[in-house]
């Protein structure tokens, strides 16, 4: 057994010594070390055999000191556990105690993690746990980082919180670090790439909406910084990456992702040119038409490749063209890199970046590699989330996301309802938790944005009572939606003419005047984007 500073303990936490232990207990009160009284009770408290189902064996971790918010050491006491269950010996890690702000914070169940600075072991800790000594409702605590990953809910964890708050409590704190993930919080400065690089990457099927989607998180930028990052710097350009959607990626992330989605997707492809009428050889030939243009007159634009691919006597009726140029952007030979006259053009991958992808599939530790960078990044950009988000997101197995989540463990802290976060998050959660009775500043988000696409539950940006008014029958339609507070509130669309723009909103219920004035300045900033003037 171990203190909390790791040495030998021996039997002074045992319930046999219980009256030294309270004689240790009111010297170290007497000294002002209060934190310690209350671990060395909660301790004794939470090795009560009734309460733990006799466990057949215990050994204490030890504590770790954090701060609280007010720059005070405080400390946190836990042990390892071994239990039977079903035959079989569990591990586990339990939370015997700790003091924050005067408050006994006393939980059970789950891996101990920290939120916020890690040279600090502490953050912000949310959400609801059952309690053995009562904390009141809502408090917050700070936590510190113990124990192993041996967590059978969540095999790829080592760190999680114990919490203690109201449910409202915690839809709040979600909605906060989700909208920090997303840079919905505030716009950041870096241009497109900055707000891609930390999406990783961004839904781009439909050519009118996701670069509005980047004007939303991104300070002062126009249409035309876009069209130029995707043109001029090649810093940005669009491929069939994830669920077999295009998608905007940043140009040194393409490569790791296109071998990571590929081999998912051909399979699929294959099946689809199949119904389109053309055979195997027909692919073949249509792929290297399309390699062979792109390379001596490429970039070009779909329908001059269209054309080039209808000459050559290859079938381009239907969906036979995008198929084919599916099946080309999968096997690494094109990606849409220009605009040219308005319009995304495809180029030659060698020769638009001068390298091609790696050959997929990825096998080894390359591709361990790739998932680790996949988690994390996802998590950068759309955390806290699940393992089957992030599986969902990326169009890949449940075993996929696991296997990334596990490479990246170590910088991971888990949180109520399965969902993990990175423990460096930034802003910090104390940062989060001071902002969390701010009100998020309102937007006007595109069609398909990744606010509404990231997960497998779209709570708590939307409303599960305002789903279908977004996402109509079928779901393959997601409507631009206005938030309030961080939330969808509305509808919107918008009709170009010319140099003019009409913006109309339809919100779900009554607006006030402040969420109404904070969308009128958004729509005039939808407008100064495209650079044109609004309409009426």
């Amino acid at each position: 057994m171990v203190d909390r500073f790791g040495h030998a303990a021996g039997k002074r936490f045992g319930i046999a010594e219980l009256p030294q232990v309270r004689a240790a207990e009111d010297r170290d009160l007497a000294r002002g070390r209060g934190a310690i009284r209350t671990v060395r009770r909660a301790r004794h408290a939470r090795v009560q055999p009734e309460q733990t189902g006799r466990p057949n064996r215990r050994e204490l971790v030890g504590g770790r000191l954090v701060l609280d918010h007010d720059g005070h050491a405080t400390e946190l006491v836990a042990e390892r556990v071994w239990q039977r269950i079903d035959g079989r010996d569990h591990e586990f890690v339990e939370r015997i105690g700790a003091i924050v702000g005067g408050l006994d914070r006393i939980g059970r169940q789950g891996w101990l993690g920290g939120l916020g600075r890690p040279d600090l072991g502490g953050g912000i800790c949310f959400g609801w746990h059952e309690p053995i000594i009562g904390a009141p409702a809502g408090a917050g605590c700070a936590m510190g980082t113990v124990g192993l990953p041996r967590g059978p809910s969540r095999p790829y964890m080592q760190r999680s919180v114990v919490m203690t708050t109201s449910p409202e409590t915690y839809h709040r704190q979600v909605l906060m670090r989700r909208s920090a993930a997303q840079l919905l919080d505030r716009r950041v400065a870096g241009g497109p790439v900055a707000a891609v690089r930390a999406l990783l990457a961004v839904q781009a099927q439909d050519r009118g909406a996701w670069r509005l989607a980047l004007r939303a998180r991104v300070e002062g930028i126009t249409a035309a910084d876009v069209n130029r990052a995707l043109t001029d710097d090649r810093s940005l350009l669009v491929a069939w990456l994830n669920r077999g959607t295009l998608h905007l990626v940043c140009r040194e992330d393409y490569a790791w992702l296109w071998a990571l989605a590929a081999p998912t997707q051909m399979a699929s492809n294959m099946r689809r040119l199949a119904q389109e009428g053309l055979s195997p050889d027909d692919v073949d030939r249509g792929v290297a038409c399309i390699e062979r243009s792109l390379a001596t007159d490429g970039p070009l634009r779909r329908g001059q490749l269209r054309d080039r691919i209808a000459a050559s006597g290859i079938r381009t009726e239907g969906q036979a063209t995008v198929q084919l140029l599916f099946a080309a952007v999968g096997r690494g030979v094109a990606v849409l890199g220009p605009v040219l006259d308005g319009e995304h053009a495809f180029a030659h991958t060698r020769e638009w970046l001068g390298a091609e992808p790696r050959p997929a599939p990825l096998a080894g530790e390359r591709r361990e590699v790739a998932l680790a960078e996949l988690a994390r990044r996802y998590l950068r950009g759309h955390g806290p989330a699940t393992d089957r988000d992030l599986a969902k997101w990326a169009g890949l197995p449940l075993r996929d996301a696991r296997a990334g989540l596990r490479a990246v463990s170590s910088e991971l802290v888990e949180l109520e309802g399965g969902l993990v976060d990175l423990a460096d998050r930034r802003p910090s959660a104390f940062e989060l938790e001071a902002r969390s009775k701010e009100q998020l500043p309102s937007r006007l988000l595109p069609a398909f944005d990744p606010c509404l696409l990231g997960w497998q539950v779209r709570e708590p940006f939307l409303r599960r009572l305002d789903e279908p008014r977004v996402i109509p029958v079928g779901g393959g339609l997601f409507r631009p939606v206005a938030t309030v507070d961080g939330v969808a509130a509305a509808t919107w669309g918008i009709r170009r003419q010319g140099e003019r723009v009409a913006i109309r909103i339809d919100p779900f219920e009554p607006l006030d005047a402040a969420a109404g004035a904070a969308l009128e300045a958004e729509v005039a900033d939808v407008a100064r984007f495209e650079g044109r003037q609004l309409a009426g």
